[in-house]
């Protein structure tokens, strides 16, 4: 019978786990670069770095142009899409029994 008052699995996971954390592979070299390719897709998508500096309105549409192409396009989810049955594999047409019968 164990009536030792201090249990070793405690401390045997501690000192386990600290000396297989010394194994762990530093990545000094992706760490340093992490997020270098985000930055740059970003900036090469920017059409005018400068664009906060200028006054100018930017060339493009008009208001109402604009607003007419926005207004088109939020009518366009008002109205749900069709949903076809999903059971339906190309049959054009159906045939009753009453249909089938002769004259």
């Amino acid at each position: 019978m164990n009536t030792s008052r201090f249990n070793m699995w405690p401390v045997a996971v501690l000192c386990t786990t600290l000396l297989a954390s010394g194994c762990v592979a530093q990545t000094p070299n992706l760490d340093a670069t992490f997020g270098d390719a985000v930055n740059t897709a970003t900036a090469q998508q920017v059409v005018n770095p400068d664009a906060a500096q200028q006054s100018a309105p930017p060339a493009g549409l008009d208001g109402q142009a604009a607003r007419a192409t926005m207004d088109r396009y939020h009518k366009s989810f008002e109205r749900p899409p069709v949903q076809s049955n999903a059971y339906t594999i190309g049959v054009s047409s159906v045939t009753t029994p009453s249909a089938m019968t002769a004259p």
